[in-house]
């Protein structure tokens, strides 16, 4: 009985770990992707569209919806890296560990 619940406890912290070890790494790869290409791109958008408003090819409701989505991205980006501190909090939760200190080998409970 006892053998039974260990068991099974121990694999639930394993999923648990392998859960938030896939969160993590998820949530830095979004992270990467709106510093180096989405929000490069929405800042040069916003900037054209600044330029094209100044020189009159654009009207202002134009300039103002580029500047909502810019702002829009940025929000996603702060949620991403949200979603990225909660997933390593959760992961040194559960491993006691730094996540930081964690291989994928540990993760996956391989032998090194």
């Amino acid at each position: 009985m006892l053998k039974a619940e260990f068991s099974a406890k121990e694999k639930m912290v394993r999923f648990d770990v392998r859960d938030a070890y896939a969160r993590v790494d998820a949530n830095q790869k979004l992270v990467q992707l709106y510093e180096t290409s989405f929000l490069p791109q929405a800042d040069e958008t916003f900037t054209a569209a600044i330029k094209a408003y100044e020189s009159e090819k654009t009207d202002f409701l134009t300039l103002l919806d580029t500047r909502r989505l810019v702002a829009d991205i940025k929000l996603k980006h702060y949620n991403a890296v949200l979603d990225l501190m909660v997933a390593l909090a959760d992961l040194e939760r559960i491993t006691g560990r730094d996540p930081g200190a964690l291989d994928k080998k540990e993760v996956n409970n391989e032998k090194k």
